[in-house]
């Protein structure tokens, strides 16, 4: 029985990954990889918002791989838009925020981003946002 389900199993797997290839989506990896983040992040492509990761209480414990893959059309130029949001801090003299991040485009690193600040809001607010055309990178 055991023997059986096994086989099943791994026939699927098979035809599914098969079958994907065959409808030709040959997208390698395209990702945005997070080292560094206070307070949250907002990820957008063609202007609709795909994603969101915030850090806890300032501080992103570890990395973080956002994929692209299932937002991007293959041959299609595309906005794809990071955009750092910074938190309300009342008692706090200044408010830091830090954004790291590496880009991954068709498997490759094509871009490293680093930006830091220090200011003071009366709300949360964005405070940093970067661009990238997708299929110009």
């Amino acid at each position: 029985m055991k023997t059986s389900i096994f086989r099943l199993v791994f026939l699927s797997v098979l035809l599914t990954t098969f079958f994907a290839r065959a409808e030709g989506n040959t997208l390698k990896r395209n990702s945005l990889l997070f080292f560094d983040l206070d307070d949250w992040v907002e990820i957008y492509v063609d202007g609709k918002k795909v994603g969101r990761k915030a850090a806890h209480y300032g501080q992103l414990h570890e990395e973080f791989e956002f994929d692209l893959n299932p937002y991007l059309i293959e041959g299609k130029d595309q906005i794809v838009e990071v955009k750092l949001f910074n938190s309300y801090c009342p008692s706090c003299d200044g408010n830091e925020w830090r954004l790291g991040f590496e880009v991954f485009q068709d498997g490759e690193s094509v871009d490293y981003v680093y930006e830091e600040g220090n200011e003071k809001a009366d709300r949360p607010k964005m405070t940093f946002s970067i661009k990238y055309e997708w299929g110009y990178i």
